[in-house]
């Protein structure tokens, strides 16, 4: 019998640092105490081609969330992929 939705999400949260599920629009993959997905992560590291430093710095955030990010990010590319495909795209200033 497969886990419920919320055990697999305990799961993840228990595996990736700094990650939760808790924001309004869905249960989108997100940092903990910042309102911002992981997808939205995932346009800033293409824009900075990977640098996490680089997005750290832009973001004002210590390097270990963008990483904790990164990491979810690499783990579960097709629901990244997927939550930007229903979010507008963003632009960024480098």
């Amino acid at each position: 019998m497969p886990a419920p939705a919320l055990s697999k999400k305990g799961l993840r949260r228990s595996e990736f640092a700094f990650i939760d599920f808790a924001i309004p629009r869905g249960r989108q993959a997100s940092l903990q105490g910042r309102a911002w997905p992981c997808g939205k992560s995932s346009c800033s590291f293409r824009a900075y081609n990977g640098g996490i430093s680089a997005v750290a710095t832009h973001l004002r955030w210590p390097n270990s969330k963008v990483q904790a990010a990164a990491n979810y990010a690499a783990a579960f590319p097709q629901e990244i992929e997927e939550a930007l495909s229903e979010t507008p795209t963003l632009a960024w200033r480098i």
